[in-house]
């Protein structure tokens, strides 16, 4: 193999890597199954004790722990262990219409 041909084939195999590097980065992965979290609706939170954790009020509300921060609803992702053991211990459900026992 003469010197050019060595050159054209390195240069190739580069430019068909990148093609390949860039196919692969461009096109799109599945997407995953995204988790929609609705906050409380204000006539539930009328409704709700809140329980205060962190420096704020925080509510129970379809399977989260929903609290207010600069104006926007939020939620933790993940339930801490302080308000887990309290709902645990106080074993609340929640109504339509608030708190039962």
């Amino acid at each position: 193999m003469n010197p050019s041909t060595r050159t054209h084939s390195r240069a190739l195999a580069l430019a068909v890597s990148i093609g390949a590097l860039a196919a692969v980065c461009l096109t799109g992965s599945p997407g995953a199954a995204q988790i929609i979290v609705s906050p409380p609706p204000v006539e539930v939170i009328a409704t709700l004790t809140p329980v205060y954790h962190e420096g704020h009020a925080v509510y129970w509300y379809n399977g989260y722990w929903h609290y207010r921060d600069h104006g926007a609803w939020v939620y933790y992702h993940t339930e801490p262990v302080f308000l887990h053991d309290w709902r645990m211990h106080h074993h609340f459900t929640y109504h339509h219409y608030g708190w039962r026992r």
